[in-house]
């Protein structure tokens, strides 16, 4: 282009040397006309201040010669002028415009002229799409410049005639590196005091672990909820931010972002959303659950309950017909026994009913189911010596006990208050610590939870482990008790199922059935917790040793020598010896121990179902945000015996976790 414009030079200079001042040199070519032969490069003398040449194909004259005149002389000087950085940096494979303007003295744009573009150097593959372009009337021109897929630093340069040259370096190379500012939300309302901040690739935020998010490429940590978190000098990519916010040591929030682009070596401004992590429940917890059941007792433990309340419901020695007080307890109760053995009244020879029922009184067997337990209502209230529904098993027994009945009682209460002090007051206690066992029931079970969260479901299988017991013993001592309910004799007490979290981190358990007989579990409470804590001394000799059976307990309580010593003095019965009243003592204690036995153990095979439904929430959260404590655990339950519906009943729990799952 340099050699071109000088050339033109030295063509004009031969032609004015020619021609002087002649306006035409006789072949029709005047100053404005064209150089014949030569490209056009866009300059038109008669366009006023501009001082390129207008070229044309025509040739000027007859000899093929070129006669050229004289441009004007500019109206002041010109100048190429960059439209932007002459330092380009561009990526492989993009493209830009590289722009210039021509301006006059007066820096206005010249219009209409073209400019030259050319490459210069090793561009490795890029190229311009054009190597000139014309002024608009502003004098600006640009072309485009097309990156290849290699890097490569060379120049343009942009030349219009004589004028000073523009050069433009040009860088081309891959995509710059950018930064990446992340903020984080402000959580310190809810506790939290710094977090980290994770930038991944190649996963997304459902395959993170909140508390263990490995495979970060960078890691900022701590920082707080303010001044953003900087990543500087990122490739270009898609990146996912992660945090964990944390209080203390303990992790308690996080937050993540997906799909953030870094493309153009700026900087990315992130927000990340901060949440509290849901509290996960997983382990094995231990739970006291405690049953308030006293408004759907069944059956059988109500049965069970009213015999063992008959050694201690009597309190009037004289009688009390308006409270049902026949005697005093527990001498009334034991002597009703040892009475059935002496004089049976209202016993028939069967149970009503029965094949050959005749309703005579002329055995005593049929006494267990005529004669209610422990009651000598009938010594109160009829004439031994007369009624027939009272046969002696000795002559003159019956009205002989009917007019000593007070007296015996009295000196039997006055034994058994002697070898055991206040024993009916501590019988009562001992009664309504076994109605309170069941009532107010409080079994310990293992609950074993897989993971859940609110929004993730999991497993649960809940075990009924123990039962605990308060009992008074005969000194007015309370003591606690805890059994195996397996050592009861109860199976299958475990149930698995799926459970959930609910919004607020509830817990819910969702309904399960146990097999949990009461009529057995009361009689284990009584003859394998209860009783082995009593002393007994059945023959009184003063070595005790724990009882063994009920019998074993009422023997202690009644010295039978004792007795028939103070029977045959104050109460001769003909034919009667120590040894026969004693003998007829021992029979009855043993009836009596038997009685209490017998109607516990009626109620054993009584089928109950206890069906529990509940939630809870986490009490203390460990650093991985799981619970390890449960409180204000609530049980909706339900009660069935023998397919009959007692009811609903309360209940509420608390729980303890005790290991991990494995």
């Amino acid at each position: 282009m340099r050699k071109l414009t000088a050339l033109l030079s030295i063509l004009s200079l031969v032609t004015l040397a020619a021609c002087g001042d002649d306006k035409n040199n006789g072949n029709g070519a005047d100053r404005d006309g064209d150089i014949g032969g030569l490209p056009d490069t866009g300059r038109d003398i008669g366009d006023g201040p501009e001082t390129g040449l207008d070229t044309g194909s025509e040739d000027t004259g007859d000899d093929g010669g070129s006669d050229t005149a004289e441009p004007d002389a500019p109206v002041c000087d010109q100048e190429l002028v960059a439209a932007g950085p002459t330092a380009i940096v561009i990526n492989r494979e993009d493209r830009i415009d590289i722009g210039i303007t021509l301006k006059d003295c007066e820096d206005a744009g010249v219009e209409g002229v073209i400019i030259d573009f050319e490459l210069l150097g090793e561009p490795n593959g890029s190229a311009l799409r054009n190597t000139s372009a014309r002024t608009d009337s502003g004098g600006a021109a640009a072309i485009t410049l097309v990156a290849g897929n290699l890097d490569a630093v060379f120049e343009i340069e942009a030349t219009y005639a004589d004028l000073q040259p523009v050069v433009f370096t040009a860088r081309v190379m891959g995509a710059p590196n950018g930064d990446m500012a992340v903020v984080l939300n402000d959580l310190t309302t809810v506790g939290l005091t710094d977090a980290s901040v994770f930038l991944f690739q190649d996963v997304t935020c459902d395959e993170l672990d909140v508390f263990d998010p490995i495979g970060a490429s960078l890691i900022n940590e701590p920082v707080g909820f303010g001044p953003p978190s900087l990543f500087e000098g990122l490739e270009p990519g898609t990146f996912i931010v992660a945090a964990q916010g944390r209080l203390d040591t303990g992790i308690m929030g996080f937050g993540c972002v997906e799909d953030i682009p870094i493309v153009d070596g700026g900087v990315t401004e992130v927000e990340v959303e901060m949440k509290l992590i849901p509290i996960r429940y997983t382990g094995i917890f231990e739970l006291d659950n405690r049953f308030d059941l006293a408004g759907v007792l069944p059956s059988s433990v109500e049965d069970t309950l009213r015999i063992l309340d008959e050694l201690s419901d009597d309190n009037a020695i004289s009688g009390n017909p308006a409270a049902g007080e026949w005697g005093v307890d527990p001498a009334a109760f034991v002597l009703d026994f040892v009475y059935r053995e002496i004089c049976c009244w209202e016993a028939m020879d069967s149970a009503p009913g029965t094949p050959g029922f005749q309703g005579d009184f002329d055995t005593c067997r049929a006494q267990g189911f005529t004669h209610a337990t422990g009651d000598l209502e009938q010594l109160y209230t009829e004439d031994f010596s007369r009624w027939d529904g009272a046969q002696s098993s000795f002559p003159s027994a019956c009205t002989l006990l009917s007019l000593g009945n007070v007296a015996v009682q009295s000196q039997v209460q006055s034994f058994i208050e002697t070898n055991v002090p206040d024993v009916a007051l501590r019988l009562i206690d001992i009664v309504g610590d076994l109605s309170r066992a069941i009532t107010q029931m409080n079994i310990m079970s293992e609950l074993t939870i897989g993971e859940v969260a609110v929004g993730k479901n999991g497993t649960f299988t809940h075990e009924l482990i123990s039962m605990v017991v308060e009992l008074h013993d005969l000194d007015g001592v309370v003591n606690v008790y805890e059994f195996n309910l397996a050592d009861a004799g109860f199976e299958n007490l475990d149930y698995s199922s799926e459970t959930t979290a609910q919004a607020g981190d509830i817990l819910v358990i969702p309904e399960h059935s146990f097999r949990l007989d009461f009529g057995r579990l009361l009689l284990f409470v009584f003859t394998d917790i209860l009783l082995p804590t009593l002393d007994c001394d059945r023959d009184h000799d003063g070595t005790t040793e724990p009882c063994e059976d009920t019998a074993d307990l009422v023997g202690t309580w009644v010295d039978c020598g004792q007795v028939a010593e103070w029977l045959i003095t104050n109460i001769p019965i003909p034919l009667f010896t120590v040894g026969t009243f004693e003998g007829i003592c021992d029979v009855g204690v043993d009836a009596a121990g038997g009685a209490i036995e017998a109607g516990i153990e009626s109620a054993v095979d009584a089928e109950t179902t206890l069906t529990l439904a509940g939630t809870t929430v986490a009490g203390d959260v460990d650093a991985f945000r799981e619970a390890t404590t449960l409180v204000d655990g609530v049980w909706d339950g339900t009660l069935v015996e023998d397919g009959e519906d007692y009811g609903e009943f309360p209940g509420e729990f608390t729980g303890v976790r005790t290991s991990d799952l494995d």
